[in-house]
């Protein structure tokens, strides 16, 4: 089955969402893997952060949610590229897990400002639907809103690298733990708010949706925290949810219209200079046992069934020669 292509235009805001294979709890809050998750995405705008501004996190033992503002795709590509690829080396060390940690790759899709308020306040409320805790600020796993109702304004995690001098030599050297900090930059549609303003409103949105989900729940108790840190790492839960991915966007009708035409346009746009490229092309040139990239094979066939039809239609019109 084809996957959806990416398509997010400079200095877009993205939500993010990754599952874990078969919802396997191979997030299970613990200090080492917080520590690590948090870790990982420090190293990653170490290495991206001129391009990438996170705003937040919302993490289960499943899945994660995240929402940051790129500057360019390419530059989201590489990002999310590392953090997937580390997360899944370290995350799969500490829980000794040997098979794929992913179900299937992230999917993203673009936040207009009109959507930015419930998308934040889906990200931090993630656990309270499926009664896992009745707070958000009770949440065992990496999340920013403990974090920012508390007016810290970083998440602090460690990065386990080599030594400088191991990395410059070639010689792989022993492991070494270095902090790292994540800071949680305000969302578009809060950056003119003082550090003050967004501790508040963390602190507001945790008691009201606290509140929302405690009604929505009614007797049915929660399952807490030390429950879920107790949970088997390689254990799945009850009913794995299937096909819901993000969007292409999250806005206003109107918004979500324009960007769906956007997109299509794009991706016929795409089409056309990849049919160009490959008109000349001989395939049997293309050297033997290299996978020829996906897009580029899907563009050979694409000009293969236009030159048959074209022969075709020839043919019925008398002039096959």
């Amino acid at each position: 089955m084809g996957r959806k292509q990416r398509y997010f235009p400079d200095g877009s805001t993205v939500e993010v969402m990754a599952r874990t294979h078969r919802a396997t709890r191979l997030l299970r809050p613990s200090p080492t893997t917080n520590a690590l998750f948090v870790g990982v995405i420090g190293e990653a705008l170490r290495r991206y952060g001129r391009w990438i501004q996170v705003h937040d996190i919302g993490a289960l033992s499943t899945h994660y949610h995240g929402a940051l503002t790129l500057a360019c795709q390419a530059a989201f590509e590489a990002y999310m590229h590392f953090v997937q690829g580390q997360l899944a080396v370290r995350l799969g060390w500490q829980t000794q897990w040997r098979a794929a940690l992913w179900g299937q790759r992230y999917s993203a899709g673009v936040v207009f400002e009109s959507a930015m308020a419930r998308r934040r306040d889906y990200i931090w409320a993630q656990g309270l639907p499926e009664g896992l805790f009745a707070s958000p600020l009770d949440n065992p796993c990496v999340n920013s809103i403990s974090a920012l109702a508390a007016g810290r304004f970083a998440l602090h995690g460690v990065w386990v690298g080599q030594t400088p001098e191991a990395v410059a030599s070639g010689r792989r050297g022993a492991a070494v733990a270095q902090p790292r900090v994540v800071p949680l930059t305000p969302w578009p549609m809060d950056r003119d708010k003082t550090q003050a303003q967004r501790r508040a409103e963390a602190k507001a949105a945790a008691k009201r949706l606290a509140a929302q989900h405690e009604a929505a729940r009614g007797d049915t108790p929660v399952l807490g925290a030390a429950a879920m840190r107790a949970a088997d790492p390689h254990s799945r839960t009850a009913s794995p949810p299937r096909g819901r991915a993000c969007p292409l966007a999250f806005g206003t009708d109107a918004e979500v219209s324009d960007f769906r035409a956007a997109y299509d346009a794009e991706l016929e746009r795409r089409d056309r200079l990849m049919d160009d490229l490959v008109t000349h092309l001989d395939v049997s040139a293309w050297p033997q046992g290299l996978a020829m990239h996906s897009t580029l094979r899907v563009a050979v066939r694409r000009r293969t069934r236009q030159a048959a039809a074209v022969r075709q239609t020839l043919r019925e019109a008398g002039l096959g020669h």
